[in-house]
């Protein structure tokens, strides 16, 4: 599939900034008219839930389901979520799975992106920029952040012991730093490290040791945050 990654991804300057930060900003890492069909494809035909966390249950409201809740119930519930989000865990956004048996006939350009993610090439790609070798193929999902919507601080690798390297990859153009979604990397003492404001078609890695999070989105954002989140895992 050469027609699906950019021959230009400068892969020594990945290595370089994997092994100096724990972290690397692939930009453009995509050929452009294949993101562009990515994001056309995500926006014009992802259904997506609106998936959160209350206690340690996860649930979720597709958009319809969520407008059809009276005021009342919407307030009560995400007064629910937000409680629990000031003592430090939780998270609310849109997500669908990218995998084999969620995808349909008119997720054509997705299901292209997670066979590439999940070639050999591409695979080893990823073990040549971060030495790891264990990797054996990538789980990932299609998210969706709107107003209000974050993700709390977590760990990979605390959630999957096969988790090698997570990745981000974001496909909304245009974003303003001041509307939040922006993709925190925590240092071993908890505070932010590192953080990525969205840009259309770049891909971060980040070791699935590493804590990571996405800040809070603003009321007043113009439109929704897409990527794709995923992280790559071993096998026993």
């Amino acid at each position: 599939m050469t027609e699906i990654l950019n021959p230009f991804v400068d892969v020594a300057a990945a290595r370089r900034d994997y092994r100096d930060f724990g972290w690397a900003r692939i930009t453009d890492i995509l050929s452009n008219p294949f993101a562009e069909k990515v994001i056309q494809n995500i926006v014009k035909n992802v259904e997506f839930k609106n998936t959160f966390m209350l206690g340690e249950e996860r649930l979720g409201f597709s958009d319809n389901e969520l407008a059809n809740l009276t005021g009342e119930k919407r307030q009560a519930l995400f007064s629910q979520i937000n409680k629990q989000a000031s003592e430090g865990k939780g998270f609310v956004y849109g997500q669908v799975p990218l995998a084999a048996d969620t995808l349909s006939d008119t997720h054509q350009a997705l299901k292209t992106l997670l066979q590439w993610i999940n070639e050999e090439d591409t695979v080893d790609m990823f073990k040549d920029i971060t030495g790891l070798s264990q990797m054996a193929f990538a789980k990932c999902q299609v998210a969706r952040f709107s107003q209000g919507q974050f993700l709390l601080k977590n760990t990979l690798k605390a959630e999957n012991k096969n988790s090698q390297l997570g990745f981000i990859l974001d496909l909304t153009p245009d974003w303003d730093t001041d509307w939040g979604g922006l993709l925190q990397l925590h240092s071993t003492n908890d505070m932010p490290a590192s953080a990525f404001t969205p840009q259309f078609n770049s891909m971060i890695i980040f070791n699935a040791s590493s804590a990571y999070s996405v800040t809070y989105l603003a009321p007043f954002i113009k439109y929704y945050k897409y990527c794709v989140m995923g992280e790559f895992v071993s096998v026993d």
